[in-house]
């Protein structure tokens, strides 16, 4: 596949993104000052329609109208993706992030990109601490749009968990979703996991997980969120995308990156209520 059609499909897919979706809707859009408890994914069972809930997301790149990362809500200014996705559009000004669940008239239902945190021991192209909080100029409108929780406590081997993405990253595979789709992934040892591999694999923030055996049910898209029992417990790393499913994916562990994620947090709160006494 070239270039042009890469370019044909991202825009199809853009287009999608832009339609009618069904969901649970809220009173009021997402302002700075909105409590996320009050807005929290419970659920696919609370939310109708194809979206998965408001706080699946996309950025994208305004010049090229091309969507380069998955990424998760998280409060009304944070949204979480991979760092090594990100990390190459980090001083480009022309990035927003957008949500997958739209209502009618939400054309402008985007942000801009102000800050990209990067966890200090992040190396570009290594999997330790892969993982980026993006600040927002403004909160994304949307009366669907919510947030998730994050993952608490540690993912015993064999759980099943729900990876949602569209294959933009796995092309070579099969032409992708033009709508978020899941799949069923399922949490492996890590020493039998970092066994599977040649290279050596920074393993020090992620868990490893098997493939669907399925090519065309592979979903492994940079940033992407990996669920379980309605949390973010993963989102997705370097690795061998969908080429090989005998190999399993990488995906950053929020467990053990969620005390750096509140950290950020409590930094950008504490600016917001300086900026709001200024």
């Amino acid at each position: 596949m070239n270039r042009v059609d890469c370019l044909l499909l991202l825009l199809l897919l853009a287009m999608s993104l832009n339609k009618t979706t069904f969901g649970k809707v809220y009173r009021h859009d997402i302002h700075s000052k909105l409590l996320k408890h009050h807005r929290i994914w419970r659920g696919m069972s609370s939310n109708t329609g194809n979206n998965y809930g408001g706080w699946l997301l996309y950025i994208k790149n305004n010049n090229d109208a091309s969507i380069v990362c998955g990424a998760s809500y998280y409060s009304p200014l944070l949204v979480i993706t991979s760092a090594n996705c990100i990390h190459p559009y980090t001083y480009d000004t022309n990035m927003s992030v957008e949500p997958t669940a739209r209502s009618k008239n939400s054309e402008d239902y985007f942000s801009l990109i102000d800050t990209i945190y990067f966890p200090p021991g992040f190396k570009y192209l290594d999997q330790y601490m892969d993982i980026a909080l993006v600040r927002l100029v403004k909160p994304i409108k949307g009366k669907l749009l919510e947030f998730i929780s994050l993952c608490d406590r540690p993912l015993p081997d064999n759980t099943k968990l729900m990876s949602v993405g569209w294959g933009f990253d796995s092309m070579d595979v099969q032409p992708m979703s033009l709508e978020p789709t899941n799949s069923s992934v399922i949490v492996q040892n890590l020493k039998q996991c970092l066994a599977t591999y040649t290279n050596s694999i920074s393993s020090g923030t992620i868990f490893c997980a098997t493939q669907p055996p399925d090519k065309r049910n592979c979903r492994y898209d940079g940033g992407c969120p990996v669920v379980y029992k309605n949390k973010l417990c993963g989102i997705v790393s370097w690795g061998p995308l969908c080429r090989d499913t005998r190999y399993p994916s990488l995906y950053t562990n929020i467990t053990i990156m969620r005390s750096w994620i509140k950290d950020i947090e409590g930094k950008v709160l504490s600016r917001e209520q300086v900026k709001r006494r200024n």
